[in-house]
Formats: C-alpha cells, structure tokens, sequence
C-alpha cells in the first residue's frame, strides 16, 4: 500500500463525522426554534378554537339570547401601577342596574394572548362587578365576560384600551363589545 493510499484511508472518516455535525446542527437549530418559540408570551392560539369553530351555530344562538335578554355590559379597567381592577357595570333593558348575578371573565393584553387570567367578579355594588388583575400594562385587553343570573346566560366579547402606566385611576380609556350586531362603543372613563 503506498503512502497516498494510506493518507486517503486516515480521511475517510471526515465525511462521516462532517455529515453527523451538520445534521446535529440542523436539529440543535430546531430545538433552539421550538424553544423559542413556545417561550413568547405574544404567540398564542386561541384556546379549543377547532371545538369552537364546529360550535359556530351555537355562538350565533348565544348572541339571539343575548339580544333578546337586552343586557347591556360596560367594562373599564383602571391601573394603578401594576395592579389593576377590573369593573363590569351590568344593566337591564329598561337601563336598571342588574345585580346578584355571576359574573366570569378571562381577560387578556392583546400583545401577550398566551397570559390568560380567569376572573370571578363579586359584586361591589348593584350592577357593578369588580376583580383585581395582576400585573396590568397599558395598551389593549380583551375581556370574554360571562354572565349567570337564574336560568339566564349572558356572554360578551369586549376589548378596553388601558391608558399609559403612570396615568393612574380612570385610565381604563374606553371599552367595546361584540356581539351578534356587530361592534359597538360601550362606555367611556370614569
């Protein structure tokens, strides 16, 4: 065997281990993605969206419901540094305000929609249900509230527009709602 032969067998394992560490790389770059990826708070998929998307009937018969109750939802949220409160104001048709019902929401920044939190308001006054939410930062939340009082169900989408940090009470700017009529100005700041 001559020395050529010899220096091209001591190279053969080059291509080898080259082709591992390349592959090693391309996986170690996925996983450092994935990572990634499933770290930021601001990539969120909207919970059980396939079951709700079969169940679209049902959230159209949801919104006849509500309209036929008359219900009407303001919310507002108020910051004070990092803590915030949340208030609902419910009222009746005839503009009563509608008290000793149950009151649920899961509110969210809409730049951060994997923090979810899931609020139980308790009634601070007739008609007007508050929870704290902790922490708080300006900009714009969504609220899915739902209502319970006797047989009746009430369940509202409703976006509010937190003012900036430092602004204090009555920085719960404005808020909005959905429902089967389209979106709506619902209320303004304190």
């Amino acid at each position: 065997m001559s020395a050529t032969g010899r220096a091209v067998r001591g190279r053969a394992w080059v291509w080898p281990v080259g082709l591992v560490a390349v592959l090693g790389a391309a996986v170690l770059a996925n996983v450092i993605l994935f990572v990634t990826a499933n770290r930021d708070a601001s990539f969120a998929i909207e919970p059980d969206y396939y079951r709700k998307a079969l169940a679209w009937d049902e959230k159209l018969a949801q919104d006849q419901r509500n309209t036929a109750l008359g219900w009407r939802l303001a919310c507002e949220l108020v910051a004070e540094g990092t803590r915030g409160e949340l208030v609902v104001r419910l009222a009746e048709r005839d503009g009563q305000p509608l008290g000793g019902a149950k009151v649920r929401a899961v509110a969210f920044h809409r730049a951060r929609g994997a923090e979810r939190r899931t609020l139980t308001l308790r009634e601070v006054a007739p008609g007007t249900y508050g929870a704290r939410v902790e922490p708080v930062r300006p900009g714009l939340w969504q609220l899915e509230v739902e209502v319970v009082r006797g047989g009746a169900r009430f369940v509202q989408v409703a976006g509010v527009e937190l003012g900036a940090a430092g602004s204090g009470r009555g920085s719960g700017a404005r808020s909005e709602r959905r429902s089967g009529s389209g979106l709506a100005k619902a209320t303004g700041a304190r």
